[in-house]
């Protein structure tokens, strides 16, 4: 999954058009040793082919890669989701931004990051952004669609930060000799620009350790209109920035890898490594950011009181909600969400857990992923809402299979 300043590559990451995964290959039928815990189904009965039910190992040294990307996680509580920017924006798209190329791949838009010597220059150690849209990808229009792309860079200092501020504005501004200073309201710190008669603006902020780039589109070069839209994304998103707390930039290594060891719980496949990055955990605000295109508006992670969600190479896999009635209760209402969201189907899928949905989803218009279909299961176990997904449509029965067991057993 990513982000994109070009309204052609947009991508947009609905729950089944993520990272790409490691394509997880259909085993014969085997079962698992052990059995449910009271009230719960016998997992000896379970059919979960190859795969390991055993609680995977996390190591818990934090290398400098690893510090950043967890810190970018953390982030992710402190940035506004796209609908509550404009509830016109109902498909959207999110990632931790590693590195100052992606970061400058997300905010160029041209083909030649301009930026990028900027953000090496003052030292960026790591990013979140997200991305909206008004329609799907694939209906994206020119003069017709409103599209924006928002990323957070921490940089080492309040004072570092400004001086990013000043020189990734002045790098975007030189591209064109068009190119017109902008006021924006209320922010009179915000630098933006624009080109006369354009239907898109650029503008950077600087508060505290961070830098907030903004780059919007709308349907017609209505400049009122467009930095309008920078002033609202700079009113939502400087609260939540204010609220949080980044940590030390030498206190980065101390991070805990495997937050209230939920990651250790997340089925993996097997024979395919676990490379550093492939998880990560976002708390109670960062883990809304992954809802379904469309249906950001019904809030349903918000209603189920999301605590934590872990992602697996970007697909949420596991979300840890209030209670256990609260899990059960969310399934069919995401299911359905997922399915309306993908143009899916219901799938008939033999997992064996008792009140797990299915869905096949067609992925080819909303994502990078060169395979058309993700099939999804959807299950509650005890205060967890999980999904698994696969391009086999019995394989991911299997998987479904394995993950609940693994949480029986954990």
């Amino acid at each position: 999954m990513g982000i994109s300043r070009k309204p052609a590559g947009v991508r947009v990451a609905t729950l089944v058009s993520v990272a790409a995964v490691a394509v997880l290959t259909g085993a014969c039928g085997s079962s698992v040793s052990g059995s449910g815990k009271a009230g719960e189904i016998d997992i000896r009965t379970l059919d979960i082919g190859s795969y390991s039910t055993d609680p995977r190992e996390v190591s818990t040294v934090v290398s400098p890669e690893l510090g950043k990307l967890l810190e970018g996680a953390r982030m992710a509580d402190a940035v506004a989701l796209v609908s509550d920017i404009d509830p016109i924006f109902e498909y959207a798209s999110q990632e931790i931004v590693k590195d100052p190329q992606e970061a400058a791949d997300a905010l160029s838009l041209i083909e030649t990051p301009v930026i990028k010597p900027v953000l090496e220059k003052y030292g960026m150690i790591v990013g979140f952004g997200v991305s909206g849209l008004d329609g799907p990808l694939d209906q994206f229009e020119l003069g017709r669609s409103s599209n924006f792309v928002m990323v957070v860079n921490r940089f080492p200092s309040d004072d570092v930060a400004r001086q990013a501020a000043v020189e990734i504005d002045a790098a975007d501004f030189a591209v064109s000799p068009d190119n017109a200073g902008v006021p924006i309201p209320r922010h009179p710190d915000a630098k933006a620009h624009w080109r006369p008669g354009h239907q898109s603006i650029g503008a950077t902020q600087a508060h505290g350790p961070f830098v907030i780039s903004i780059f919007t589109v709308t349907p017609t070069p209505n400049l009122e209109e467009l930095s309008e839209r920078v002033a609202k994304i700079l009113d939502t998103e400087i609260p939540l920035l204010d609220k949080f707390t980044p940590t030390p930039v030498d206190k980065l290594t101390t991070l805990p890898v495997d937050v209230d060891n939920l990651e250790s719980k997340v089925l993996v496949t097997p024979g395919v490594p676990v490379e550093v990055g492939d998880f990560a955990t976002f708390g109670a605000h960062g883990g809304l950011h992954f809802q379904p295109d469309k249906h950001y508006k019904d809030k349903l992670l918000q209603n189920a009181g999301l605590e934590r969600l872990v992602t697996d190479k970007g697909f949420p896999a596991l979300f840890k909600v209030r209670d256990e009635k609260a899990a059960t209760d969310l399934v069919p209402l995401w299911s359905a969400a997922l399915k309306d969201s993908a143009d899916g189907k219901d799938l008939q899928a033999k997992t064996g857990i008792p009140g797990a949905l299915c869905i096949e989803a067609n992925v080819s218009a909303t994502s990078d992923s060169a395979a058309e279909t993700d099939y999804i299961c959807t299950f509650a176990y005890q205060n967890f809402m999980v999904m698994v997904r696969s391009d086999d449509a019995g394989d991911v029965a299997r998987r479904a299979a394995a993950q609940y067991a693994l949480l029986a057993k954990s």
